[in-house]
């Protein structure tokens, strides 16, 4: 058993820089927003749909022609109010104050 639990851990620790460099890897190719980008995508602009909800809105339809979801279930969802910009807002005011 102590055999097993040292071969795990040397082989994990030679996993390591694989598992950092996918991760970095990852990263670089995902868009990491900042704080203020993160509100002008919640920002409903010409009284039209923000960006988030016109992402919301077709992973939503995605879902729909996969038959994951109901349109029923989709329009719930969407006006439901689940995602909002309430949390970064309330970051916003904590930097603003500081």
């Amino acid at each position: 058993m102590r055999n097993i639990r040292n071969l795990k851990a040397s082989t994990q620790r030679e996993q390591r820089p694989q598992r950092i460099f996918l991760i970095l890897k990852e990263f670089s190719l995902r868009p990491l927003y900042d704080l203020q980008e993160q509100l002008a995508l919640f920002a409903k602009k010409d009284g039209g749909p923000s960006q988030i909800d016109q992402w919301m809105t077709s992973l939503a339809d995605f879902f729909v022609e996969q038959g994951r979801i109901t349109a029923e279930e989709k329009e719930k969802f969407l006006k439901g109010g689940y995602i909002t910009d309430k949390i970064l807002k309330m970051v916003a005011e904590q930097q603003t104050k500081q």
